[in-house]
């Protein structure tokens, strides 16, 4: 794939839920608190993607096998098991949200024909047309695109979703222009929230929305310039963020005043009437996306698990058919369960896993490839053992190999310093001096090369700042990410203890 076609992949799979929901959560959690987190997550979700970029080897076909080289197997496997659940939540997670889509689209053909007999989307019903009816129709679809073995077809496929997402760009101005068109935002712009600290939901949809570490390895080998893989990934970010704050900004005062259409005002669809045909072309556009990065989601979710459990070995063909017909299955049962929904398992997702996939193993394996002999480096790492997931001997090791090579460089540093301070007065010495030296070319060439010793040792105490200033900067990071894992744990929690089946109403 060239530059454009991989940066449409790597935006395609990025927007994803986020898109829809960011209006609402504008509105809801505050402009201008909006826009710091959107900075602030994309900002940092380019930074730690980078490290599995920069860090990715040649030979290396996933971000996977270098945790493993540079962090070990434990974290390999602790990767792995993670990757595949956060990848496998988001498959879900697709699978609802394009139901619901062809939901919506359906009802909105029956009602322009007269027929109403459909329940609400939050009814479990099976005495008339339904979302769990439906359910049963789209796996057998959904259940075909979980059998694609080849990746480069999948990342084919992501490439067309980008068009669904600029189209929906295009929509979010025009409700934004009608609303102004209207007079509904000038008489509502007294009711605009500019800041509020209670952003737990914007920051676990956003981290989310920004988060592509888990695929980005077999997506991003698909490139045909390697060496371009960094500028790549830095404009499909800078992209993104341009479309999320477009869609937040524009989108939440395009709803601003809007009648609330359906029972919880999760995203945008919930704000215009079923029969509106702009919102039905929509639904058709965002249906397109989200089916594009579903099997690619799916794909690298199986392929994580099969590699922790069978390695290099491929697994049994029974197993590869039950694993797809199990996940079309859990589809079926989830479809089954009103109260959940395809926001809550990207909330769950967001506020939790992408701390680890984001946050915790990026920063870490940055701090190993870069800062791995380095006294702090090793203090984290005991302070980590206590999770088990490195073992107490294999720091008790490093920290004794440490501690001699420590002493080796501080000796002959001090060589260096008490030779560079006493060079002044070997320079003043009589010719006596002078006529012993060449006598001894040995020693002269030995003091040569202690010289060079020692301005190497100068230049590494310089690199050694510069390392001091990254330790600083992604310590700064990691302590955001838990701030955001709090808010989001924080912001799940209120939502769970707060909701009431009771206030449920019909459409």
């Amino acid at each position: 794939m060239n530059k454009i076609q991989m940066t449409f992949s790597l935006i395609n799979m990025m927007i994803g839920e986020t898109a829809l929901v960011l209006p609402v959560l504008f509105n809801q959690e505050g402009y201008i608190s909006c826009i710091v987190v959107l900075i602030l997550q994309g900002f940092i979700s380019y930074k730690t993607c980078g490290i599995l970029v920069a860090n990715l080897k040649p030979k290396e076909s996933d971000v996977s096998d270098t945790i493993q080289r540079i962090l070990g197997i434990k974290w390999w496997k602790f990767f792995q098991i993670l990757s595949s659940i956060y990848l496998y939540l988001v498959a879900l997670q697709y699978f609802l949200l394009c139901n619901n889509m062809v939901y919506r689209m359906i009802t909105f053909l029956m009602l322009v024909s007269g027929n109403d007999n459909f329940a609400a989307p939050s009814q479990l019903s099976y005495s008339q047309f339904s979302l769990q009816y439906l359910g049963y129709i789209s796996a057998i679809p959904i259940g075909f695109l979980t059998f694609i073995r080849k990746m480069d077809i999948l990342v084919k496929i992501s490439e067309y979703g980008i068009y669904s997402i600029f189209s929906f760009v295009i929509f979010i101005f025009t409700v934004f222009i009608s609303n102004v068109a209207s007079g509904r935002l000038s008489h509502s712009s007294s009711s605009v929230k500019l800041w509020s600290f209670d952003i737990g939901n914007v920051s676990g949809a956003s981290a989310i929305g920004y988060s592509v570490h888990t695929t980005i390895g077999p997506v991003i080998k698909q490139h045909k310039n390697q060496e371009e893989n960094y500028k790549v990934l830095g404009f499909a970010y800078f992209s993104v963020f341009l479309i999320y704050l477009s869609i937040g900004l524009f989108g939440g005062l395009g709803i601003l005043g809007r009648d609330l259409r359906a029972e919880f005002g999760e995203n945008i669809n919930d704000y215009f009437s079923q029969t509106d045909i702009s919102i039905f072309i929509v639904q058709i556009l965002y249906f397109i996306n989200l089916i594009t990065c579903l099997p690619m989601s799916f794909f690298i979710s199986r392929q994580r698990l099969f590699q922790f459990f069978y390695s290099e070995r491929e697994p049994p063909e029974q197993l590869f058919i039950g694993f797809n017909l199990f996940y079309v299955f859990l589809c079926i049962v989830l479809q089954n369960i009103p109260s959940i929904k395809s926001e809550d398992l990207m909330n769950v997702n967001g506020a939790i896993t992408c701390f680890f996939t984001m946050y915790l193993i990026p920063i870490i394996l940055h701090f190993q490839a870069y800062h791995g002999q380095d006294s702090l480096m090793l203090k984290l790492k005991k302070s980590i053992s206590k999770l088990g997931v490195i073992d107490d001997s294999e720091i008790a090791l490093e920290s004794t190999l440490l501690s001699g090579v420590k002493s080796q460089k501080e000796d002959k540093y001090n060589l260096f310093i008490n030779e560079d301070e006493d060079s002044d007065d070997d320079q003043n010495e009589d010719v006596t001096s002078s006529k012993q030296n060449q006598q001894n070319p040995k020693q002269m060439k030995q003091t040569l090369k202690d010289k060079k010793e020692f301005e190497q040792q100068k230049k590494k105490l310089i690199e050694n700042q510069s390392k001091n200033f990254s330790i600083i900067f992604y310590g700064v990071i990691g302590l955001i990410g838990l701030i955001s894992l709090i808010y989001g744990i924080v912001a799940l929690s209120r939502k769970f203890f707060s909701s009431n089946p009771d206030s449920i109403l019909d459409d």
